[in-house]
Formats: structure tokens, sequence, C-alpha cells
């Protein structure tokens, strides 16, 4: 996984990006196709939730819900790097 674009997409789901980085979206998912996969399942995955949770505690928690959900694997992954290089000393 790309920690980068989890933290773009978490942004995206915001409506938080700015112009550089919405670039820098594009290009990720127009040049990765894994990118392109994962950013189909994020906003598929973003529309249910925003349909969903607007419905009973207001489209501002489903962003937040969302942002939460992206920063927290993202922060994870992180995480595993870190273990993983001070094993590899």
């Amino acid at each position: 996984m790309n920690e980068r674009l989890e933290e773009l997409l978490g942004r995206w789901a915001l409506g938080a990006l700015d112009d550089a980085e919405s670039a820098e979206l594009l290009a990720q998912v127009r040049d990765d196709p894994a990118a392109r996969q994962q950013f189909v399942d994020f906003a598929s995955l973003h529309r249910l939730a925003t349909a969903t949770l607007s419905k009973t505690t207001g489209a501002a928690l489903a962003k937040r819900v969302l942002f939460v959900v992206a920063s927290t694997r993202s922060r994870r992954l992180q995480l595993a790097a870190r273990v993983r290089r001070t094993v590899q000393r």
C-alpha cells in the first residue's frame, strides 16, 4: 500500500486537497493501476459512508470517520515500517 496515496485519499474525502495535492493524486491514479483501483474502492466506500451516515449524523461526521479510517491505517503502516527497520539493524 502506498502511504502517501492513503494520506491524499483521506484529504480528498475531506475536500482538503490543495492544487498540488490534487495534481499528485491525479498523477498517481492515472499512472498506477493499483492506485487507480484503491481510489475506486475508497471513493465507493466514501460514497456509501457519506450517504449512510449523513442520514443520521450529518455529512461532516461521515467525512471525519472516513479520514480517521484512512489516517489510522496509514499510521499503522508507518509503525510497522519503523519496527521492520529496527529489527533489520
